[in-house]
């Protein structure tokens, strides 16, 4: 019975206990948006938002968008991306509008949710299984049928089903620019959906005959439940059910069919559905036609090739609901793990470390290993100072080593490694070398080996005497699934993990970590100094985030043009939906309409930029143009904005004029507005240029523009100005002319300005915040006053950036010092706030005109610069006190984007800082650009103090000297060994090495009382007595610590000859003073409180067990005897035990030697000695232990006085004088005492 009893509760725990530590797979999901292929047949591909192992199932539901019956298919899956397009069956044209729908990306295998939830992603090939209608091409000699696919482990009721194809492999036609043939969805067979399994096949509707290839369909199982949640990567509380919809789903023409959720969505969620039935014979597939935060609605579609009709009997379907967008990376090994420190080993590997080696890092004295062997023979091998110890754990568990690479090696490159190093390599080679004099690393790469030439051997990597040089902002990362050897007098940096050994000869300087499954050699004097780990190494460790391509968008001030000049757009590749971050790769478009003889890009159709770019087109005669792209590489939906609005690819139209304004840069001979700073007029400082607004037409015989009224004088114009889009405004745009200043609106309002005899208007202007505009002129021309005859002209001046002049940063009043005597700010990763405000331009701020501040403690009362807004501010930190001190990283705990609250541009985020001393403040864009114009700049001087966080008391030496036999004894005056070390730490257990030059604020001392119940002795009273502690400081031997290694310390006698104690529970504590609120790790103790600290404990006891300090002194006992028998010289070690001497049962330490025998008397004969059982020992419960002791051997009759050179903290003032002495003895030979009751006692001789 209790057997079963534990069964029970094992398989409970199997299936229950784990749910605690069960975590979703990697998972993602968000809108796209895909191209209008009757403007642009053009492929979308869709970046992921992290990268996978290997190429996940990937789900999409088709939406109503567009009339004509449409599914999206998806292709080319990689570990980073895939393609989708909506594509038509046969009968229809092939070219369909834009489709915005989600995605859901889930990677295979079986995964269990934490709230117990099981998920199957799996997938099969279909090839043979086929459905379709009477109708199809494929009737009616094609074989139907479909695939059995039985689930991994049954399910405990029939769960959710679905399906997704995710090749494209079947093509008899063009796609998009024609028809898809064949046409493929998936059919589920009706009533197949099980517990254990399901019936699938390829379906062709009723679509047009084609040849059928091997197709891959993805497919999900998961037991319906709604109110299920778990936590992405951005701390996102993902919400998200599964539920069956019955038998309610009919066709396109019979209307939408709602489904309510459980769940309550904030937004409209993402949303997966599958048909899993085929209740007739025309097949057909899923589209949304409704989607709120409440609902989705569904139809069936049908194809239009065998017949029109789009009615359809009900089938059943099953739905998931998902928060919108979102991202989760799995269990996920965090860099710091698999990089403890600048040695690591993991699988109970082992380290061997030789005379010479010195390791920095931050782990004070230990090695992340389980096993450390030191070959030295004299001086140790050193971690951060100190003799190293192993660490006593791994550095990985099986499960986390198991993740190691996260990609797959496909052994791409070939050859020898490259000197200039960027990028990702991977080797399948048996053995690769390093041997050239240097290799420089320019960007982020990864180094990945294996060897599958070979079914005995594994990879080697032989790393020569070479330099490998790292420049800023990148690292060399490498795997090898072998062993490693690096040559004498190499110069390494680098992250290494290796599952075999990693062999490192003589004087080798390395920089970095090295992380080995088996075993890490030195063979000589090396350093080794651990760096930073950045926090993601694709294929090693951490979350990797790719850069998302959302859409590409053209923007254009307004819809008019000139033919007798250029129009200017930028061309930008977004990276979210607003726009407001930029794809940071390079992407390169085929612009449409193609050059001609008439119309032209002047910039080249063919354009290939990073993140945005000016294009231009001419075009020679009056007439629209529609604008958009032929091909894009990588691929993405083209957005049009005219005016700052969307006006979709078809209203992409720009008309070109023959007369019109065009607004002048006459200083630089352009038309471009350069970027002005907010505030500041154009035509001073930064970006200063004489401007102006010239009506022009084009000339007749050289097309060119020339002036449209040549007379001059004042004109009435209708002014405006175009926020673009992305950008908020609202005040108006400051214009002078002719000495009038007016106030420009969005809304056009009427001016009149004076143009000279070119046409020309001068200007100036002036925009107080922050944003993107382009300044608007129309006005009606009257050519013929007497016929009335009229032309409107009209114009725009680029779109120009008014950005702020910087960002005034401000912190909490106390969070600024000069040097370390400064206040404390804070404690190493303890928060604070910092506020970032944008501001306006000054005069006599910038002097050397570059558009920066000349000192960013000036601008801090600076006017407010609105409208700055979603701009991401990104924070640096740079160490300004200790002046040698090491540089600390700076958290950015949160991050808030700048807001508009109506009157300030505003962001309030949070960080903390993980290093000793003052900081300075540099402030920028985490894109580094705003709106093209690139960074707004803001520094903070002078932030600090920062202290440490922690501090922690390690490698302690203090014990009783006498312990065996269960004593604990030591004498007072008797040295004993007391080391220790005290870490000044942050909060993430990192030495602290800038606790130096002012800023090691606290005091360490070293304490003892006495804590017994009756003679509690307070360390007032006690610890004066504790001598030879040594004169210790911070950082005397390593950065960050304070150190005591003393071989001799003693506690004190009172004097000589004054006897007082015992002190049997005397407790050694280092004290902690001044820690400025910082944590004491293992606090337990405090001076001067018998009780034990329940608060306010600043001290750790140094010794774990209670020490028995004793007033001793050695005596020796007189002994007579015959002059021919050895006589024994008593012996036995006292204690003072208050109100005199009596043996000290716990000394069973103290050694005897005959050796430190002296014969006071006489001179002569001189006796010899000898031990009871041939050697000296140790006494006994503070006597000779039994059968031993010393002997003095006989050598004549006569009285001996002999005198025991003792221990100093056994001897005493024997005669009363203030001297301490050692003991003496009187042994008579020949003469014995004795019985009272013998009268006379006469010795014989056999």
């Amino acid at each position: 019975m209790i057997k079963s009893a534990l069964v029970i509760i094992f398989f409970s725990c199997v299936l229950l206990c784990n749910h605690a530590n069960a975590v979703p797979p990697k998972i993602e999901g968000r809108y796209i948006e895909l191209q209008d292929t009757y403007t642009s047949p053009v492929w979308t591909k869709v970046n992921f938002q992290q990268q996978y192992i290997t190429p996940p199932a990937v789900f999409m539901l088709s939406t109503n968008q567009g009339g004509n019956p449409a599914i999206i298919r998806i292709r080319n899956i990689t570990t980073t991306s895939f393609e989708a397009l909506p594509l038509e069956p046969s009968g229809e044209d092939g070219g369909h509008i834009s489709m915005g729908a989600h995605y859901l990306a889930v990677e295979y295998g079986v995964h269990q949710f934490p709230d117990g939830t099981i998920m199957e992603v799996g997938s099969t090939d279909l090839l043979l299984e086929l459905q379709y209608g009477s109708k199809s091409g494929f009737a009616p000699l094609t074989p139907k049928g479909y695939k059995s696919l039985t689930f991994a482990e049954p399910f405990t009721q029939r769960p959710n089903f679905f399906h997704s194809l995710q090749t494209l492999n079947s093509i008899d036609s063009n796609p998009p620019s024609e028809a898809l043939i064949p046409f493929l969805t998936v059919a589920v067979e009706s009533n197949s959906l099980s517990a254990s399994g399901v019936n699938i096949a390829l379906e062709a509707s009723e679509t047009a005959l084609g040849i059928i290839k091997n197709e891959t369909v993805a497919y999900m199982a998961v037991e319906p439940g709604s109110n299920r949640t778990f936590t992405d990567d951005n701390g996102v509380e993902v919400s998200w059910e599964t539920f069956f919809t019955g038998f309610e789903i009919d066709g396109w023409s019979d209307g939408c069919n709602y489904f309510s959720f459980t769940n309550n969505f904030s937004v409209a969620p993402l949303v997966v559905a599958s048909k899993n039935s085929r209740q007739e014979d025309d097949g057909g597939w899923l589209r949304s036609c409704n989607l709120r935060t409440d609902r989705l609605g569904l139809v069936v579609d049908e194809d239009r090739d065998g017949d029109n009709e789009r009615r359809h009997v009900n089938e059943e379907a099953s739905i998931l609901a998902m928060t919108s967008t979102f991202v989760f990376n799995g269990d996920i090994l965090d860099c710091d793990t698999l990089f403890p420190g600048a040695i690591s080993t993991y699988n109970n590997g082992e380290v061997q470390l030789v005379q010479g080696v010195e390791i920095t890092d931050g782990n004070a004295q230990f090695v992340t290993t389980t096993s450390l062997i030191s070959t030295a023979l004299t001086s140790p091998p050193l971690c951060n100072g100190q003799a190293c110890v192993a660490g006593g754990y791994n550095s990985l568990e099986p499960n986390q080593a198991a993740q190691v690479p996260t990609v797959t090696n496909d052994g791409s490159s070939t050859g020898p490694v490259p000197t200039s190093l960027a990028g990702d390599y991977y080797y399948d080679e048996l053995q690769l070398s390093m041997l050239e004099t240097e290799y420089r690393v320019t960007a982020p790469t990864r180094i990945f080996l294996k060897d599958t030439t070979s079914l005995l051997s594994t990879s080697f990597l032989n790393i020569g005497k070479t330099s490998i040089v790292v420049e800023t902002g990148a690292y060399l990362a490498i795997y090898v699934d072998g062993a490693i050897a690096i040559a004498a007098d190499a110069n390494i940096a680098a992250y290494i993990v290796a599952t075999g050994e990693v062999r490192i000869a003589q004087n080798v300087t390395y920089q970095g970590s090295i992380t080995s499954a088996t075993q890490i050699i030195t063979e000589g004097s090396s350093t080794f100094d651990a760096l930073p780990v950045p926090e993601s190494i694709p294929g090693f460790c951490g979350i990797y985030t790719p850069e998302t391509l959302d859409h590409y968008r053209l923007t254009i001030s307004d819809n008019n043009a000139l033919t007798c000049e250029a129009k200017e757009m930028t061309l930008t590749a977004c990276a979210n939906d607003a726009c407001d971050l930029l794809f940071a790769e390079p992407s390169s478009l085929n612009l449409s309409p193609d050059n001609s003889g008439q119309q032209s890009w002047v910039t080249g159709e063919n354009i290939n930029f990073t993140g945005s770019a000016v294009v231009e087109f001419a075009k020679r005669t009056t007439g629209s143009v529609t604008f958009g792209y032929n091909t894009a590489e990588p691929s993405a939906p083209l957005r049009c904005y005219i005016g700052g609005n969307n006006v979709g690819l078809s209203g992409c139209k720009v008309t070109f004029s023959d007369a019109g304004f065009i607004f002048n840069n006459d200083t630089d001979g352009n038309t471009t507005i350069p970027t002005q700073l907010s505030a500041k007029p154009s035509s001073t400082g930064f970006n200063a240029k004489a401007l102006s607004i010239q009506a022009v037409k084009t000339n007749t015989t050289t097309g060119v523009c020339e002036a449209a009224f040549p007379a001059g004088g004042d004109v009435s114009l209708d002014l405006s100005y175009t926020c673009s889009a992305g950008a908020s405004c609202s005040d108006t745009v400051s214009l002078s002319n002719n000495n009038n200043t007016f106030a420009v609106e969005q809304a056009a309002k009427s001016f009149t300005l004076n143009f000279d005899s070119e046409s020309k208007a001068p200007i100036v202007i002036n925009y107080p915040d922050a944003g993107k505009l382009s300044l608007n002129v129309n006005t009606n021309l009257i050519l013929d006053p007497v016929t009335n005859l009229s032309v409107n002209l009209t114009g725009s001046s680029n779109e120009y950036v008014v950005k702020p002049f910087g960002l005034a940063m401000e912190i909490a009043s106390d969070g600024y010092a000069a040097d370390a005597d400064g206040s404390l700010f804070r404690l190493t990763g303890e928060a604070f706030d910092l506020k970032m405000n944008a501001v306006q331009w000054q005069t006599g701020q910038d002097t050397n005109n570059d558009g920066y501040p000349d000192n960013y403690s000036n601008i801090i009362n600076n006017t407010i610069a609105k409208h700055f807004i979603t701009e991401q501010p990104l924070v640096e930190a740079l160490l300004k006190a200790p002046t040698l001190g090491v540089q600390g990283t700076l958290e950015a705990m949160s991050t808030v984007a700048f807001s508009d609250t109506g009157s300030l541009s505003e962001s309030i985020s949070q960080y903390n800082y993980d290093q000793v001393g003052i900081i300075d403040l540099t402030a920028g864009l985490q894109d580094a650009d705003y709106f093209g114009a690139g960074d707004v700049k803001g520094e903070l001087y002078n932030i600090g103090r920062f202290a440490p966080s922690q501090f922690q008391v390690v490698g302690v030496q203090a014990a009783a000297q006498c312990t065996q036999y269960g004593s604990n004894l030591t004498y007072l005056d008797q040295p004993f060994e007391l080391g220790f070390t005290v870490q000044a730490l942050n909060q993430n257990g990192e030495l602290m090495a800038n606790y130096k030059e002012g800023f090691d604020k606290s005091s360490v001392e070293v304490n003892a009382e006495n804590n017994e119940v009756a003679n509690y002795v307070p360390a007032t009273n006690f610890a004066s007595r504790l001598v030879n502690l040594g004169n210790n400081n911070w950082g005397d031997i390593s950065d960050g610590q304070w150190q005591m290694s003393q071989l001799n310390t003693t506690l004190e006698r009172l004097g000589v000859g004054q006897a007082d104690g015992p002190f049997a529970m005397v407790s050694l504590m280092v004290t902690l003073s001044n820690i400025e609120g910082a944590t004491l790790i293992d606090a337990n103790d405090k001076p001067n409180t018998q009780t034990a600290c329940s608060g306010g404990c600043n001290s750790v006891r140094l010794n774990t067990l209670p020490i028995e300090f004793k007033f001793g002194r050695l005596v020796l006992g007189n002994n007579a005897g015959s002059d021919l028998d050895p006589l024994l010289i008593p012996m036995q070690a006292q204690y003072y035990n208050g109100s005199g001497f009596v043996n000290n049962a716990e000394d069973n330490c103290s050694v005897f030697d005959h050796t430190q025998i002296t014969q006071i008397s006489p001179n002569s004969p001189q006796l010899a000695y000898e031990y009871g059982t041939g050697v000296s020992g140790q006494l006994e419960a503070g006597v000779y232990p039994a059968n031993n002791g010393i002997y003095a051997q006989p050598n004549g009759l006569g009285e001996f006085t002999l005198e025991y050179n003792t221990y100093d903290w056994l001897k005493w003032d024997w005669l009363g004088d203030e001297t301490q002495l050692d003991p003496r003895t009187i042994l008579q030979f020949g003469r014995f005492r004795g019985n009272d009751r013998v009268i006379y006692w006469r010795e014989t001789r056999e």
